[in-house]
């Protein structure tokens, strides 16, 4: 376990050495919720951010840049294994009962990223990361004949609250990010959602993919390693914003991947096979969105040589049954 080197030692180096790399965003050791504490002003969740001007963003420093969390390290061949186990386990790619309706990755545009990035260093707010959910649309669409709803990944901004000395990541919805530049219009478009809309298509995931028989109940699901989401810390989106504004003609957004471990590996993770996210830079080329799995070694937070992995799954740190 290493720790953040100073943020002012933050550069973009000259063609350093290539390694293979990827953005891992599951679960830290750090990142326990009994070690993290409240938000002393948490925004009001009947107002709107939309977004920042230029130079009021507050970004960490040497202390609170995700220092004493914990990174794992993993090069191509074991990310691509991790993807390769979603695919064969959850999604049975290859098979009769292939579950095609269960998407394999989404990509997000730089802009939504600016966007957040933008939100979460707005010195006005008090958030303290992200939550991706693994959710499912609303309406269902024809899969080999049969009609099925498609997965989805929606994000929602956190803050850190308490209740009765435990302390959590609170989703904050309803929430106005803006993306940057506004035009043209994100092809990613789950991140502005109500509670409502929300809580709908996190509850359709339940039914379809991991087949809770009591709703409101987590440990009723047959397939209780189908993680409901991840929580991401912000220093996450200081990385990803850091390659977009340092190479503006190059990296356009960032593929999201739907993982699996192959066995337990990180402390909140519960089961062998869990699913996770994985987070990989992309290149416009041509039409096409063009994964680059080597370029954050280019970025040097000293210590970190390749990777940031700040986050907790759900299950097992999740929030109140009540809040999910």
């Amino acid at each position: 376990m290493e720790r953040i080197a100073d943020f002012s030692s933050l550069k973009l180096t000259n063609m350093i050495k290539r390694l293979s790399i990827i953005f891992l965003l599951s679960t830290a050791i750090g990142c326990n919720e009994s070690n993290r504490s409240p938000s002393t002003s948490a925004p009001d969740e009947n107002s709107q951010v939309t977004g920042t001007i230029a130079g009021t963003q507050q970004e960490p420093t040497s202390k609170d840049i995700c220092s004493g969390e914990a990174n794992i390290y993993l090069n191509e061949k074991e990310g691509r294994r991790m993807i390769h186990l979603f695919d064969s386990i959850y999604r049975k790619k290859a098979t009769v009962d292939s579950v095609d309706a269960l998407s394999k990755n989404t990509w997000v545009d730089g802009s939504v990223i600016k966007g957040f990035y933008n939100t979460l260093y707005d010195s006005a707010n008090s958030y303290t990361g992200v939550r991706v959910h693994f959710a499912a649309n609303l309406k269902a669409g024809n899969f080999n004949g049969t009609k099925k709803y498609k997965s989805e990944f929606l994000v929602t901004p956190t803050i850190d609250v308490e209740n009765d000395g435990y302390f959590w990541h609170k989703d904050v919805w309803d929430k106005k990010i803006t993306p940057v530049p506004v035009s043209p219009i994100p092809t990613f478009e789950n991140y502005n959602l109500s509670m409502k809309d929300g809580r709908d298509k996190k509850t359709k995931f339940r039914q379809e993919y991991r087949e809770e028989s009591q709703l409101e109940n987590r440990a009723s699901a047959k397939y209780d390693a189908f993680s409901l989401s991840v929580w991401l810390d912000k220093c996450i989106f200081l990385v990803m914003h850091k390659i977009l504004i340092d190479s503006p003609k190059v990296y356009d957004g960032f593929m999201l991947y739907a993982a699996a471990y192959e066995k337990k590996k990180v402390p909140s993770q519960k089961y062998n096979h869990q699913t996770t996210i994985i987070v990989v830079p992309t290149k416009k080329v041509g039409m096409s969105h063009e994964e680059d799995w080597d370029i954050l070694n280019a970025i040097r937070y000293k210590s970190v040589r390749s990777v940031l992995n700040h986050g907790e799954l759900c299950p097992d740190n999740c929030p109140p049954l009540k809040e999910d």
